[in-house]
Formats: C-alpha cells, sequence, structure tokens
C-alpha cells in the first residue's frame, strides 16, 4: 500500500511516496500486521546500497516505482518488492501461511488508513492526476499471465462520500484502460464538478 504525505520544502506542497506493507482481515477490517509498526520486517536498499533495516526512507514524488508481490505456496511467504527509477528498493515478507488461495487482487490508489474508510479532505478547484499506472499484470497460479482485461472477472472501484453508493459525490475517479489492459490513472474531481453518479468516462476530462 504506498501512501503520499505532504514534506516541507521552501513553504511549497511537496510529497514523498511511503511505501509501506499492511496487511488487514479482509471481513473483520482488522489490521493484521504492518511493516510501519514493525510487524513486518522490512528492508531498505539504496542504489548501489547494501540492504538495510528500514527506518522510513521514501520515494520521490514523480518517479516511476515498479511493485512486485508473490506469494510462495510451499513456504507461506507473501513477498513485496517496490523498486524506484534510480534503484532504491524497499522489501518486506508477510507470513501469510502455506495453502492459501488468493482469488482477488486489488491495484489502485488508496486516500485513507486503510481501504474501506471514507477520507475527508479538501478538493483540488481543477482536476488533479494522483497516480498513472503502466503494465499492471495478474499470474495465476497456474503460471498465465496476463493485464487487467483478461478472461478474469474485473469491476471498478471508485471513491465517493457515501462509500460508493450512488447519493454520494464522486472524489476520486479513474481514467479507462488503455495499453491493452495495462495502464490506467486515478484522479481527485474538482469541487465544482462533483454530485452523484459521476465515474469513470469523466476522467476523460481531467486533462494532461
Amino acid at each position: 500500500m504506498l501512501d503520499s504525505v505532504p514534506g516541507t520544502g521552501h513553504g511549497e506542497f511537496n510529497p514523498l511516496w511511503h511505501v509501506f506493507l499492511i496487511v488487514f482481515d479482509r471481513g473483520t477490517h482488522a489490521l493484521l500486521a504492518s511493516s510501519a509498526n514493525g510487524t513486518i520486517p522490512a528492508q531498505w536498499r539504496s542504489a548501489g546500497g547494501s540492504s538495510q533495516h528500514w527506518t522510513g526512507e521514501s520515494f520521490p514524488v514523480r518517479t516511476t516505482v515498479i511493485e512486485r508481490m508473490r506469494y510462495d505456496p510451499s513456504t507461506g511467504d507473501a513477498s513485496f518488492t517496490a523498486t524506484d527509477a534510480a534503484g532504491d528498493r524497499f522489501t518486506a515478507t508477510y507470513r501469510a501461511g502455506t495453502g492459501q488461495s488468493f482469488n482477488q487482487a486489488r491495484i489502485g490508489t488508496e486516500f485513507g488508513t486503510d481501504p474501506w474508510t471514507v477520507p475527508a479532505f479538501t478538493p483540488p478547484s481543477n482536476w488533479a492526476k494522483i497516480a498513472i499506472y503502466n503494465d499492471a499484470r495478474l499470474v495465476s497460479y497456474g503460471g498465465h499471465a496476463a493485464t487487467l482485461e483478461s478472461w478474469w472477472v474485473s469491476h471498478t472501484l471508485e471513491a465517493n462520500t457515501g462509500a460508493q453508493s450512488d447519493i454520494g459525490d464522486w472524489v476520486a475517479i479513474l481514467s479507462g484502460l488503455a495499453n491493452s489492459g495495462a495502464s490506467f490513472a486515478t484522479f481527485f474531481v474538482p469541487g465544482s464538478e462533483q454530485r452523484p453518479m459521476q465515474a469513470g468516462p469523466l476522467a476523460l476530462h481531467a486533462g494532461k
């Protein structure tokens, strides 16, 4: 789970991408473990350096970060890596247990402390691009690798003030899939255009 928080830099908004591995119980929404509180061991390796214990190091904003997640049924380990364009690398491993069967994957931008919390924030005055996702691919247990437009079922999740109900105002939406289902982007909706049932295709009006 990547989380963007503001930093300080000559009075300007200078966000960093803080990377964490966080595991929740899907049924109860309880926090099971996190690299942020030390219950999941994590390592950080600066470009050209050696791996050290991760102490909160971050990626700079507007950089390309490659994320990979892999589960090994024989060892029960779910491993996660995030590497930026400069070569800085975050790694963490969660002991999920052997014999697990993962039948869903979620790729996108989270705005709260967990995937279910409706965040409170001040919307931008204009369309704002949050993130771009390229070369998104999933791999089945049988070794089949494909984009989000493969034979598996997929659907979009978008953020609104009513927890995705029809009466909530949409505050963040995503573009349609591009690059044969491997790419998409997420956007904040400006306050002047937030209203119910305003999803998906409107991201095309978000500009560059």
